[in-house]
């Protein structure tokens, strides 16, 4: 998804992708802050955030699991 143009995806995956997954934490920040030194806090503030989506990620992944039913076959 991020080798396509985000004004090309609907209005609701372009918010998900901007304020729900944080791809600026992925790619930008810790880049800027390896480069820019008055930005270096915000670069190690990736692991933290990383670890944060990880988590909230296996939380949900949990309760998805926990009422899953199969398909029935």
């Amino acid at each position: 998804m991020a080798k396509v143009q985000l004004t090309l995806y609907p209005e609701t995956v372009r918010f998900l992708l901007t304020f729900i997954v944080p791809y600026a934490f992925a790619a930008y920040h810790p880049v800027a802050g390896l480069l820019h030194k008055e930005r270096a806090l915000v670069g190690w503030l990736t692991l933290p955030v990383g670890s944060l989506i990880f988590l909230l990620g296996l939380v949900v992944w949990q309760q998805g699991l926990a009422r899953y039913e199969g398909t029935g076959s």
